[in-house]
């Protein structure tokens, strides 16, 4: 529901807070209930972090485009 309310932009928001979520669940779970991942909870969580990047910098591409379109 909440997301149906909010501006295009937000399923980036979205995606990258879910990103960050899961990396630092992984950390958390690991530093405070002694866990130790196992090679399937690493690659997920590389997977989540390079679909973080790569929201991050495609919005710094736009931004640029957008100001060499405008200039």
């Amino acid at each position: 529901v909440v997301a149906t309310l909010q501006t295009a932009s937000f399923a980036r928001v979205y995606a990258t807070y879910g990103g960050v979520f899961i990396v630092m669940s992984l950390l958390w779970s690991m530093k405070f209930d002694n866990y130790s991942p196992d090679k399937y909870d690493i690659i997920g969580a590389l997977i989540a972090l390079l679909g973080f990047a790569l929201f991050i910098t495609h919005q710094e591409i736009e931004k640029k485009q957008k100001q060499v379109y405008f200039e």
